[in-house]
């Protein structure tokens, strides 16, 4: 019982998208049981009665290049560790550390980067990387640097 929590009368988003009022029991930091009304004991309990609370799945970034000051092109474990802090208190869970059209040599050291990244508690995970460039074509460079663009003619 030790790492239980019980969250009680909840808006919850099902699977379908429809909301569903009731209770979300978490063991050992994963999601046991959901249903209403649930008599179970917990170590910790949150009661949302009259609270108006929504209890949403954490999202997923697909495609983002920094945050808190920090920049997946930094190529720092530093600078990873400071975004997926940032980024959790934003509802973040995972994201993709997303790369920029830069010399291949920067490109390369924030893959191998972005690749040692081990997610510390109460930080997002990096499930993988979103390389953007620097095969880009240059008449749609939008914020891409073209002097790194690579032709791929």
């Amino acid at each position: 019982m030790k790492d239980t929590l019980l969250i009680s009368h909840v808006t919850m988003i099902n699977p379908e998208g429809k909301p569903f009022e009731g209770d979300l029991f978490i063991q050992d930091g994963e999601i046991a049981q959901i249903g209403r009304n649930l008599n179970i004991e917990a170590a910790h309990y949150i009661e949302g009665t009259d609270q108006d609370w929504f209890l949403l799945p954490g999202y997923i970034d697909m495609h983002i290049h920094g945050s808190a000051g920090h920049d997946t092109m930094d190529a720092t474990q530093q600078s990873l560790h400071a975004m997926a802090r940032s980024l959790v208190q934003e509802g973040v869970t995972s994201f993709l550390a997303t790369t920029m059209t830069q010399s291949v040599s920067k490109i390369e050291s924030a893959l191998l980067n972005i690749a040692e990244f081990q997610c510390h508690e109460g930080e997002a995970n990096v499930l993988g990387i979103h390389v953007e460039g620097p095969f880009v074509s240059k008449i749609r460079a939008g914020a891409q640097p073209v002097a790194y663009m690579i032709s791929l003619r």
